[in-house]
Order: C-alpha cells, then structure tokens, then sequence
C-alpha cells in the first residue's frame, strides 16, 4: 500500500519544524550554560527526516556548525536520506 504524499508531507514538515526547534532551544540553552539536549538527540531528529530542519536550525541559529564530529555525522546522514530519496524516486 503506498503512503499517502500528502500524509507523509505532513509529517515530516512537523519533524522540521520540531528538529528546527531544538536547534534553537539547545542554541539558547548553551548562551544560557544551562543543560543541553544531547547531540544523539539532534542526530535523531535529522534521521527521523528532520534534515532540512537541522540545517536550517544550524546556519540560522549559527549553532553546531564548527564541531567537527557532529558535522561529520550531520553529512553522513544528509547524504544518506538525498541516497534514500533518489532510490525512491527512480525506482
């Protein structure tokens, strides 16, 4: 049974707008020194489809753009979904 696009359009512009969020959440969490959410946690959201989210909450909110680790899981992952999209599409 295929999904419904509509549906699944839905849905994952609320995983955006949530990672997007988060981002700015932890982003003011950490000007304020208080408990962070953790990076797993922000990967997970990216994996759950919330990649444009994370990359937007990163350049707009300037936040985990330089730590090297956490860039290397983001494009990982980034290039994993665009992978997954075409794979998709082109079947």
């Amino acid at each position: 049974m295929a999904l419904d696009i509509k549906f699944v359009l839905i849905v994952l512009s609320l995983i955006n707008l949530i990672t997007f969020g988060l981002y700015g959440i932890d982003k003011r969490r950490a000007i304020q020194s208080r408990s962070r959410i953790r990076e797993r946690t922000l990967h997970l959201w990216m994996l759950a489809g919330g990649t444009i989210g994370a990359w937007m909450g990163q350049r707009i909110f300037r936040h985990k753009t330089v730590k090297g680790r956490f860039q290397i899981v983001f494009w990982i992952l980034l290039v994993l979904q665009v992978g997954i999209v075409v794979l998709y599409w082109t079947r």
